[in-house]
């Protein structure tokens, strides 16, 4: 695989986030907690690649802990990670029912379910809210966010993925709507994902 060392995304932050608590839903190699670490008071990544684990785990902060778990709709799943056909380490998901990833499989690893993840979270904080979620899990966002009580967090900067197709796309959109305003307007294009911020209705 590929390992781009500069990959990062573009996740807006907003400035009252600061010194809250942080969520990085699909770390890749680690370059958003490594950038926000002194912003947030704390950070749990999650990253199920094993060469992204290495790099993520050997990036020392005394606020940011790692989980090294895909996720979904559900623990303690045992699933296979596929690679993309452009062999990109950030681009690895749960199956390969899509044309653009391929048979080879990268990993074996558990599920952990957003349930899961705000817990352990909210009680290394002792709170219960979230102020950021970053996620970009290649697809695994449908899962593991669609029917799941997201109303405890803030603000969630989500690159939502067209391989899901139109429709699970549009179903993870509505979802998250039901408790966030987005900062864009569902559109779907086979050929582009959609990078957005959602900001919680009650703040």
């Amino acid at each position: 695989m590929k390992i781009n060392l500069n990959n990062l995304g573009k996740y807006t932050v907003p400035s009252d986030c600061k010194n809250g608590i942080c969520l990085d839903i699909g770390s890749n190699v680690g370059n958003f907690f490594s950038k926000y670490n002194d912003f947030f008071s704390l950070i749990h990544y999650y990253e199920p690649v094993d060469e992204n684990w290495e790099i993520c785990s050997s990036k020392k902060y005394k606020n940011v802990y790692g989980f090294k778990n895909a996720v979904g709709s559900s623990d303690d799943e045992i699933v296979q990670l596929f690679v993309h056909s452009s062999q990109d380490s950030g681009s690895c998901r749960v199956n390969n029912n899509n044309k653009d990833w391929t048979s080879e499989i990268v990993a074996d690893v558990k599920t952990c379910c957003i349930e899961t993840c705000l817990q352990r979270i909210f009680d290394e904080s002792n709170v219960d809210i979230l102020d950021y979620m970053k996620i970009d899990c290649e697809c695994s966002e449908y899962e593991f966010l669609l029917g799941k009580d997201l109303s405890m967090i803030k603000y969630i900067g989500m690159e939502l993925h067209s391989q899901l197709g139109k429709e699970k796309s549009k179903e993870v959109y509505d979802w998250v709507s039901k408790t966030h305003k987005p900062s864009v307007d569902f559109s779907w294009d086979n050929n582009k994902n959609i990078e957005m911020l959602w900001t919680n209705k009650s703040s």
